[in-house]
């Protein structure tokens, strides 16, 4: 998995979503990438209000933003 701009810390779980991802996509490693990081961003995002989501979004957009002007 190459997903190294999504840093969301969902500890020993991240090790069943990429599991998973590699189950559901076994041929193809885009989409497992896609499919992980929509797994992460479930997890990571569990419980929130809408509000607090979409707060969230904007957050990581925002650090993904930077990290792409910093190169």
């Amino acid at each position: 998995m190459l997903l190294t701009g999504l840093n969301l810390n969902i500890g020993r779980r991240g090790d069943e979503l990429s599991s998973n991802s590699l189950r559901d996509f076994p041929e193809d490693p885009a989409l497992q990438e896609i499919h992980f990081a929509r797994l992460k961003i479930h997890e990571a995002t569990r419980g929130m209000s809408d509000e607090e989501f979409v707060q969230f979004i904007k957050a990581q957009a925002n650090k993904a933003r930077l990290a792409a002007h910093k190169c």
